[in-house]
């Protein structure tokens, strides 16, 4: 038998036995992914599953044409925000630009019913002589957020044509979010953003240069980029002989140099962030090197605002999502400068809200993510929202031009707070988790054999009480 034969039956055979192993672990990856939905649908029945779905829609009527700008809850209350046109008259009332609402929701359907101001917060004789100052020496003042941060709420008006112009109300709030007292109208440094990014970049400077026929930055002894011959190039391998990489992006210049252009990074764990400003480029370019996967993928929209997720399984940016699993999501938002404002986490520990907020049109992104399906739910766009106690969410999207009325829809979220999901815990009976030899319920004691056929190891997440506890050791 030839060499050449005998070369060619190895090939077939080692091809054959690559497949077979192949088709192996697919069969058994199936078979795993079946197990884990078994399992994920057994752990929804015991400790319930979360979701989002619309409850209904309702109305907000003003007694003058407006434009809404925003809305928060004020224990439970909601508070709405307007920014009204003058017209004939010389100056505003606070009733012009602030409504107070009850939101009653439920088995009998949505009812939003308006909360009278007389003796409210918004009457106090201190904000009212503030508010009429801003009146009068801001005319043109307009109302641009509501916000609740650090145990207050926080009335932002533009008084200038920047958008830092800003004259800021607060008030104290009491442990169940009412307002407790008025404090005063120098409120600007309370009103600050989160960081666009929750981690540092470092710079690429000269002292990571490898030298040689092609040049490269080397960063972390993991990727190593360059932007010579027309290409921003990254390669995987610490190959100086050569210019060819796993990834190439065409710049403006085809004739720079390494200290032409500004490298930064941001090592993450199973990626790492790079960022580049090309020579005589305005823009920055936002790249993600994944370690795992040997990929490199560019994702500029994380020019808005970066935000790891939970447990390290990737990225949250204002139009979409990495994981670290390689997999990209993006979605169509609002072309605005939308950056991270706050993060708020469901009390089963399952699921996390982001919310990215535009600070020129006060246009809001809300996105869900869900730890057990590693997923993101599709972007919910408005310009104010607020979440009420028992999870539920308002959120309304503004009219380009003023008008009398303002819908707002009503959705059933997991965000409730720590104390109503307690509640709702010991209303239905329901088993909280186990800890260690020990099962955690919120439920009378008649309900406690229920819990001990528990068989979940899940450990509960947030600060949970048990209100019974039986030892499971025997």
């Amino acid at each position: 038998m030839s060499k050449e034969h005998s070369s060619v039956e190895n090939i077939v055979r080692e091809s054959t036995a690559f497949e077979t192993i192949q088709r192996r672990l697919r069969a058994q990856g199936g078979e795993l992914g079946a197990s884990i939905g078994k399992l994920n649908e057994a752990r929804a029945d015991v400790f319930g599953s979360s979701s989002m779905a619309l409850l209904g829609r309702a109305r907000v009527r003003t007694e003058n044409n407006a434009i809404a700008r925003d809305m928060v809850r004020i224990g439970e209350q909601i508070l709405f925000g307007f920014n009204v046109q003058l017209g004939l008259r010389k100056e505003l009332e606070a009733s012009d630009i602030f409504a107070l609402y009850h939101l009653k929701d439920d088995e009998e359907g949505l009812e939003l019913s308006e909360a009278p101001m007389a003796d409210s917060f918004l009457t106090e004789s201190r904000f009212v002589q503030d508010f009429k100052e801003l009146q009068k020496y801001y005319s043109h003042a307009t109302l641009v957020q509501l916000v609740t941060l650090n145990n207050k709420l926080l009335i932002a008006f533009q008084i200038g044509e920047k958008l830092s112009d800003l004259r800021v109300f607060r008030w104290e709030l009491a442990a169940s979010g009412e307002v407790s007292r008025y404090i005063d109208n120098r409120g600007e440094r309370d009103l600050v953003f989160p960081d666009r990014f929750a981690f540092p970049w470092q710079a690429a400077g000269r002292d990571m240069q490898e030298q040689g026929r092609a040049p490269h930055l080397n960063i972390l002894d993991t990727v190593f980029v360059d932007n010579l011959r027309g290409n921003i190039t990254f390669k995987i391998e610490n190959n100086t002989s050569s210019g060819e990489g796993v990834f190439a992006d065409p710049v403006e210049s085809d004739s720079q140099s390494l200290d032409d252009a500004t490298f930064e990074y941001a090592d993450l764990g199973a990626v790492v962030l790079i960022r580049i400003l090309p020579f005589n480029e305005k823009q920055w370019r936002y790249y993600v090197f994944n370690r795992g996967e040997q990929h490199v993928k560019r994702v500029d929209a994380m020019a808005g605002s970066v935000v790891e997720l939970p447990e390290n399984h990737g990225l949250i940016f204002p139009s979409g999502y990495y994981l670290n699993t390689g997999e990209l999501t993006t979605y169509e938002v609002p072309e605005e400068d939308l950056r991270f404002k706050r993060m708020v986490r469901s009390p089963n520990g399952e699921d996390v809200l982001y919310i990215f907020y535009a600070p020129q049109t006060g246009q809001v992104v809300l996105y869900r993510y869900n730890l057990i399906r590693k997923q993101v739910d599709t972007p919910m766009v408005g310009h104010g929202a607020a979440i009420l106690e028992n999870g539920h969410l308002a959120i309304f999207y503004a009219e380009d031009e003023p008008t009398l009325v303002h819908p707002i829809q009503v959705w059933a979220t997991p965000f409730m707070s720590e104390r109503f999901h307690a509640q709702d815990a010991v209303r239905n009976d329901t088993p909280l988790g186990r800890i260690g030899n020990q099962i955690w319920c919120a439920a009378s004691p008649s309900s406690i054999a229920s819990c001990s056929s528990l068989t979940s190891n899940r450990r509960p997440s947030g600060t949970l009480t048990p209100l019974f506890v039986e030892s499971t050791a025997r």
